[in-house]
């Protein structure tokens, strides 16, 4: 294993961290160079967020010490790392909507003459860093009307008009396509080759292959490896990551019976227009496309989340009421969205709350909730879809990303669904808990349920699904059945064609 150095733009030596007698961060060195893009691994849970939040000034090190160009530094808050040159992007962009793209790159270092702050300026500026690094932006668009890509192309614009020297990007691709964020990692190399230091935090194994010069991995909140990506491969990182090889197991052949949900002509104006599919009983059927394609819309309205303007929804042969959300629950629609911690969870509540939510009538009398049962039954789903938590009345929010997301799925499958619509189900997921919920999904279309699976994943998409659905523009453009090539599904998903 290469040792960090104590040399770097930003430098960690012997960082601890602890939360009540759990040690997140034990004893971890890192050095961050100029010109390097570093991704930091693990596992949910490893402590490679723990670590960049104390880089980035949102936590304090217990011990050991930060360097900035040799220098110890001590943040008290994020800000205090801004103004040493350290910008974060992360997976949800902090900007404000009702702001231009000009205003949003000149937050915390407005332009101004004699005190006042000088539009003329300010826009000139905007202008001079969009044209180099998204030209297909103007300084006057609202960040509200931008996608999710671009309002974190505008955070990294602002980051070059800042004088950043350190660029983390903690998750900042995960609601992103491939396409998306190929062109985000694009700039980050350009920060570097100009003298950057870029740190990386990514579930994603093809973005650290081919876009990270050098990595570490943590596991227990202890580094356990680190060197350069051309001297390793993607399976030696998975071993370090995980301390054993990650068993894959072997996808058992699906019968497909009657077709359990059927969706004719459905249409809602200015997101999605005349999609028409069908899924069988155990079928998985993949709906693919780039961010802002429709895929979540379509998703939503199936579920009744959403009000459909033309077209039909039917499970089993029953239509299901337009724009409600208990007909299509009750008729065996379950969906779970891609924003777990706003719709997915109550992340206040318990693990047993959580998974037992749906079901309150199974285990309630007279309007009271029997614990006991609750309990009973949240133990049960528990130990079926392997959740770690230390009990069932662990507080939600204390669980990794790939535990919550378990939960989130969980809660679903005790009302026993017909039909589970998934949106980004392993978003943010490392890649141990990535293999166990697709099981998790396979085991289900064993069972008879019709699975439709949201991503912007292609090659998830490609090895857990039965049918691709590519939803371009809102409209869809082709399909392609298994065995899927991922590479087909982008150009697909990108030029609108097959």
């Amino acid at each position: 294993m290469v040792k960090p150095t104590d040399s770097g733009v930003l430098v960690a030596q012997q960082l601890c961290k602890s939360f009540g007698a759990t040690r997140a961060v034990r004893g971890v060195d890192l050095a961050l160079k100029a010109g390097e893009i570093h991704a930091a691994l693990g596992e949910n849970g490893a402590g490679k967020s723990t670590l960049i939040k104390m880089l980035a000034g949102s936590l304090h090190p217990d011990e050991g010490s930060i360097l900035m160009e040799s220098i110890p530094v001590r943040f008290l808050s994020p800000r205090d790392a801004l103004r040493a040159g350290i910008s974060t992007i992360y997976q949800e962009v902090a900007s404000f909507n009702g702001i231009t793209v000009a205003e949003q790159i000149a937050v915390g270092n407005w332009p101004s003459r004699y005190g006042i702050v000088d539009p003329g300026l300010m826009h000139e500026r905007a202008r001079q860093i969009l044209g180099e690094l998204a030209p297909h932006l103007s300084t006057d668009q609202v960040m509200g009307t931008l996608s999710l890509a671009d309002r974190q192309l505008v955070e990294i614009c602002a980051a070059v008009d800042r004088g950043t020297r350190v660029l983390i990007m903690d998750e900042a691709t995960a609601s992103l396509s491939a396409h998306e964020a190929n062109r985000l990692y694009g700039l980050a190399r350009t920060m570097a080759d100009r003298g950057c230091a870029v740190a990386m935090i990514t579930h994603r194994f093809e973005e650290v292959m081919a876009h990270a010069d050098v990595y570490t991995v943590l596991r227990d909140g202890e580094l356990v490896g680190a060197g350069r990506i051309s001297d390793t491969s993607e399976a030696e990182l998975i071993t370090l990551m995980a301390g054993s090889d990650v068993e894959v197991r072997v996808v058992a052949e699906r019968t497909f019976g009657k077709t359990r949900l059927n969706v004719e002509g459905l249409s809602r104006q200015g997101e999605f227009q005349d999609i028409s599919l069908n899924v069988r009983e155990g079928e998985i059927l993949g709906l693919a496309g780039l961010v802002g394609a429709g895929r979540t819309e379509i998703g939503e309205t199936i579920s009744g989340w959403r009000n459909a303007d033309s077209g039909s929804v039917t499970c089993d042969g029953a239509v299901l009421k337009n724009g409600s959300r208990r007909a299509a629950a009750a008729s065996g629609v379950s969906y779970l969205p891609e924003d777990r911690a706003m719709h997915g969870l109550v992340l206040a509540a318990s693990v047993a709350v959580n998974l037992t939510i749906e079901v309150l009538g199974r285990i309630s009398v007279l309007g009271f909730i029997r614990r006991k049962s609750e309990r009973v039954l949240a133990r049960k789903r528990i130990e079926l879809l392997s959740i770690t938590t230390r009990s069932s009345s662990q507080i939600a929010s204390e669980l990794s990303g790939g535990n919550q997301q378990k939960v989130a799925i969980g809660r679903r499958l005790e009302a026993h669904p017909r039909v589970l619509i998934l949106d980004e189900p392993t978003r943010g997921v490392d890649i141990r808990k990535k293999h166990e919920i697709h099981e998790i999904i396979r085991d289900l279309a064993r069972e008879g349920a019709a699975i439709v699976v949201i991503s912007s994943d292609f090659p998830e998409l490609a090895l857990l699904s039965d049918r691709v659905e590519v939803i371009f523009r809102g409209a869809q453009v082709g399909e392609c059945t298994a065995p899927t090539d991922p590479s087909k599904l982008l150009e697909m998903a990108m030029q609108g064609n097959s």
